[in-house]
């Protein structure tokens, strides 16, 4: 299918990746429109795009007129899980393609669905508890500690606390809550070990796993702030031989028939059983996407494209499964915001760019945005042609990357756990 010249509109302007996302379209020979209320003098990607709209996401009717009035082909939101619900309905209003339905789209957004539907294919998840307003004693007694608290509709780390004891436990319940459209808040175990996503191509049904990425965590730090992330995974063998198939099964039971999926997964440091935490039905966040055509050929963002565009993938299309560690390899540096502050001053962009194969990068926020921490503040995905290039640009981005507050004091939580990432390392290729 002849994509060139096909008109695309993308949802959002700010959400991180959007400028990547853009220039890849436009590679493509796609006309890209971008719209939201924000101002085009904020977004990267409103500038470079070939069109940009200021009518609100939210705005239904008055973007379904504009599309048609402009003869749009079709709708993506990128790596935005907030969106998803108005692509889905502006793709019906509009009869045009779409990736996914608001009944798989559930299980994405909605945890105790998500939960049900992996304990019905075989995919082991972490005990939980069921909690009301109440929070009577009958209800708080049985919890074992340490535990996870988020509501059932959270996205990007909203509402989660971890908690320890019954009066950390209140406290998380009652955050969840302020932050939560739903009445229904999750408590489950917290599984100790090392975290990890795994990704699949989804064509007519069917699944093929094409990536593994490996979280790391600043020593001493929130356990959700994950700052570094690896395209190698020790637990890669170990996934594919015992709990590949039921994430397969998992989908297809699901009603997952195209697109591009992950799965956010930990395994259990004493008894070995990998648990699923929660999927996503987009591209990520972390901008792995950007590194994973250089590392096997296959591009997420072209795939999702295409989806939003019609193209009808067969399983033929459908990248090769991953079987072997990679012979080099990305990384994404997330250079969190550690306190609030407002932001002072942003410098060494340029120097990044020169010193550091980058393959991606984003800075959320400008200066005199005003940060109520944690949140990202500076994203780098880059290229390494081996573990101990890797660790070294790691080090380079934590001295070349500055993001102040107004009073000069540094924002960023740097990552310097360097001897773990090349455990993990030698672990995977041991396996």
């Amino acid at each position: 299918m002849e994509l060139r010249g096909k008109k695309l509109l993308i949802l959002g302007s700010l959400p991180i990746g959007t400028d990547e996302i853009v220039r890849y379209a436009q590679k493509m020979g796609i006309y890209v429109i971008v719209t939201d209320h924000h101002p085009v003098e904020r977004s990267v990607a409103k500038t470079i795009a070939d069109e940009a709209w200021m009518i609100s996401l939210y705005n239904f009717d008055a973007l379904e007129a504009k599309c048609r009035e402009t003869g749009v082909d079709g709708i993506f939101c990128g790596v935005s899980e907030e969106y998803l619900d108005i692509m889905i309905e502006l793709c019906e209003r509009l009869h045009l393609p779409c990736y996914l339905t608001q009944e798989n789209w559930k299980y994405s957004r909605d945890k105790i669905a998500f939960k049900e539907m992996c304990r019905k294919s075989g995919v082991p998840v972490p005990e939980d508890y069921y909690l009301t307003d109440a929070l009577t004693d009958e209800e708080l007694e049985p919890v074992k500690y340490p535990v996870v608290v988020k509501p059932v509709d959270s996205n990007s780390s909203q509402g989660i606390s971890f908690c320890h004891n019954r009066e950390e436990l209140i406290a998380g319940y009652r955050y969840a809550r302020s932050v939560s459209k739903s009445t229904k808040i999750i408590v489950e175990q917290m599984v100790p070990g090392d975290e990890f996503i795994v990704y699949y191509a989804i064509a007519d049904g069917e699944a093929a796993h094409v990536a593994n990425y490996q979280f790391h965590f600043q020593p001493g730090e929130a356990i959700g702030h994950y700052c570094v992330e690896t395209s190698f995974c020790h637990a890669r063998k170990q996934f594919a031989e015992k709990y590949n198939s039921l994430y397969k099964a998992l989908l297809n039971n699901m009603g997952c028939k195209s697109g591009y999926g992950w799965f956010q997964l930990r395994r259990d440091r004493d008894s070995g059983v990998i648990y699923a935490q929660e999927m996503g039905f987009r591209l990520s966040g972390s901008m792995d996407w950007a590194g994973l055509e250089k590392l096997n050929g296959f591009s997420p963002v072209k795939w999702m494209l295409e989806c939003a565009l019609g193209v009808q993938h067969k399983p033929s299309d459908l990248p090769p499964q991953i079987d072997k560690p990679s012979q080099s390899y990305t990384c994404t540096c997330f250079l969190w915001v550690k306190r609030p502050g407002t932001v002072g001053r942003i410098a060494g962009i340029e120097e990044v760019r020169k010193q550091v194969p980058v393959l991606a990068m984003n800075i959320l926020r400008d200066v005199g945005y005003h940060y109520n921490a944690p949140a990202y503040g500076w994203t780098v995905m880059f290229y390494a042609k081996d573990c101990d290039e890797m660790c070294a640009m790691i080090e380079k981005i934590n001295r070349l990357a500055v993001m102040e507050d107004t009073e000069g004091n540094d924002m960023l939580l740097r990552f310097t756990d360097i001897e773990t990432i090349k455990r993990n390392y030698r672990l995977q290729m041991e396996a």
